[in-house]
């Protein structure tokens, strides 16, 4: 029997108009802060939070969305000059490397929360 799977409109993806604390997940939430010595990261941390929670029907999209998270990461930097800049790609690249290394067993638990199977 050929299952495919939908949204679970029980726990639709995140609402980027939703005013809370975007980057971190689970325990780790607390101590990841949205805007690191003044650098705007929410946007991007809600994006990558969509991604990560919205269903998916290719097998795993996953690297996609870690990609798509670093570029507009380094995107927020690229507006910044000297010292600043530096700090800021450096937070960029801390920020993407953590998602890359930890965030697999996150991406699983969003999507089996997001998902449901449907004949």
């Amino acid at each position: 029997v050929y299952k495919r799977q939908e949204q679970n409109p029980d726990f639709p993806a995140d609402d980027p108009n939703v005013n809370q604390k975007w980057c971190g997940a689970g325990p780790l939430q607390p101590l990841i802060p949205d805007e690191p010595f003044g650098h705007d990261f929410p946007e991007c941390c809600a994006a990558h939070d969509r991604d990560y929670g919205t269903c998916q029907v290719k097998r795993d999209p996953r690297t996609a969305f870690d990609d798509a998270f670093a570029e507009c990461l380094h995107s927020k930097c690229s507006a910044r000059e000297g010292l600043d800049q530096i700090v800021c790609t450096v937070l960029a690249s801390v920020y993407a490397t953590a998602v890359r290394i930890v965030g697999g067993s996150f991406y699983c638990a969003s999507q089996e929360r997001s998902c449901r199977c449907q004949n």
